[in-house]
C-alpha cells in the first residue's frame, strides 16, 4: 500500500462514516506541496510530502505552511488553480499535521515489530516502548498550549493509544496472529486481552505475559470473567454460564473447548500469577 493509500486509510480510521475529510486531506497534501515549490523559499524544489520519511522536516514544513497561512491574503499562496479555501481554512496545515501523526505511528508500528523481534525478556519489551516521545505540535490544536491541562490531557490520551496499540501488536505477534484459543486467523477479529485489566495494574499493562490473543467473543467473555484458564492453560467456564449447556451455540463456541489448551505463545507465556488473579474473579 502506497503512502497516500495508507495515509488516506488512516484518517478514515477517525472519521465519520461518509466524511469528505480524508479526501480532502490527501488533495490537501497535493496542492500543499505545489503551493510550497511556487514559494522562493527552501521548499521550491520540495519533494511530494507524502513521500517524506523524516519527522523533523514535516516539523519544519508544517511551521513553514502556518506562517503562510497566517499571512492570508498577503501569503506566496495566492496562486491561480489551488482553490484558497484549502489555506484559509487551514487543510494545508492541518494535512501536513495528521500525515505527521500517520508517520509517527507508522515508525511505532514498525518499531514495536522489532522491539518484539529482539527482545530476550518482557521488561525490555515495557522499557523501549515507554521510552517513545510525542511531539505536541502533531497533535495539539494551534490554541492549545503543550503545559496546559488541556494539552497534558490530549498528549496523555495519545500516549495512551499508543501504548495500546503497540500491546496489540505485541501479543497478535506473540501467538502469531491467531486466537488461541479457535486458532480464528482473521486480524480484525482479534483482540489482546489483558488478563490483569488496564486500569488494575499500571506496572503490568504493556507485559506480553499479561496479554492473550482472544477471538472478540472469548475476549468478551473472558474480560467479564466468563470465561479463564487453570494452571495448565486449560479453558475454565464459569457457573453462570452452565444455563446455556443446551444451546448449540454455546456448545460449539464455549462447552466445547473446555478443558481444552490454548496454544503456546511464541516467546512468553502468559503469566500464572496474572491468571491466578484472573481466575479469583470467575462468575
Amino acid at each position: 500500500m502506497d503512502a497516500l493509500k495508507a495515509y488516506f486509510k488512516f484518517i478514515s480510521s477517525s472519521s465519520s462514516p461518509g466524511s469528505n475529510l480524508p479526501g480532502s486531506y490527501v488533495r490537501a497534501l497535493r496542492y500543499t506541496t505545489e503551493l510550497l515549490r511556487r514559494t522562493k523559499s527552501q521548499y521550491a524544489s520540495i519533494e511530494p510530502i507524502w513521500e517524506i520519511s523524516s519527522l523533523q522536516k514535516l516539523e519544519e514544513i508544517y511551521k513553514c505552511v502556518k506562517v503562510e497561512e497566517r499571512k492570508k491574503e498577503d501569503s506566496v499562496f495566492i496562486t491561480v488553480g489551488v482553490p484558497k479555501s484549502y489555506w484559509q481554512h487551514r487543510y494545508c496545515s492541518n494535512a501536513v499535521r495528521t500525515f505527521a501523526q500517520f508517520l509517527t505511528e507508522s515508525k511505532q508500528a514498525n518499531d514495536t515489530t522489532a522491539i518484539y523481534n529482539s527482545a530476550s525478556d518482557p521488561n525490555s519489551i515495557v522499557t523501549a516502548i515507554s521510552k517513545w516521545k510525542i511531539n505536541p505540535l502533531f497533535y495539539l490544536e494551534d490554541d492549545v498550549d503543550a503545559n496546559s491541562k488541556e494539552g497534558r490531557d490530549v498528549i496523555r490520551n495519545v500516549k495512551t493509544r499508543q501504548n495500546q496499540d503497540a500491546f496489540r501488536r505485541i501479543v497478535l505477534l506473540n501467538y502469531g496472529f491467531a486466537c488461541c484459543i479457535t486458532g480464528l486467523p482473521v486480524k480484525e477479529a482479534l483482540r489482546a486481552s489483558h488478563i490483569v485489566g488496564w486500569q488494575e495494574n499500571v506496572k503490568t499493562r504493556l507485559m506480553p505475559t499479561n496479554g492473550l490473543c482472544l477471538a472478540a467473543t472469548y475476549d468478551a467473555a473472558f474480560d467479564r470473567h466468563l470465561i479463564t484458564f487453570d494452571e495448565d492453560y486449560r479453558m475454565v467456564l464459569s457457573s453462570s454460564l452452565k444455563e446455556y449447556c443446551s444451546n448449540k451455540a454455546f456448545v460449539s463456541t464455549f462447552k466445547n473447548y473446555e478443558g481444552k489448551r490454548i496454544s503456546t505463545a511464541l516467546k512468553f507465556q502468559p503469566d500464572q500469577k496474572f491468571l491466578a488473579f484472573h481466575r479469583e474473579q470467575l462468575k
